[in-house]
């Protein structure tokens, strides 16, 4: 699989406050919650990470094929990630999680 794009995975980590432009609030039964009631609530567990689309490096020219596919991809992101940088990065599917 070819991609010209970079993609990370971003799990929530319990405790981080709760941000509606990459994060799903659900109860305990599965049901939506209202985004902005969830505002000053935190996260106890991710069930389902967000995906990310994240900025893209040039390759060089005379870089092979390889370099291309997606094995040679890294989706997870790096400890200065923490969450998405969201003035770059477009949110694809946004992580679901339970807050209190």
């Amino acid at each position: 699989m070819l991609s010209l794009h970079e993609y990370r995975v971003y799990f929530a980590r319990p405790e981080t406050s709760f941000d509606p432009v990459w994060m799903e609030a659900e109860d305990h039964g599965g049901g939506k919650l209202d985004p902005l009631s969830c505002v000053e609530k935190k996260v106890s567990i991710c069930l389902f990470p967000a995906l990310v689309r994240a900025p893209t490096e040039k390759l060089p020219e005379d870089a092979e094929i390889a370099a291309a596919l997606i094995q040679a991809k890294r989706f997870f992101p790096s400890s200065e990630e923490v969450s998405p940088s969201m003035d770059h990065d477009v949110v694809i599917a946004k992580a679901v999680v339970l807050v209190h």
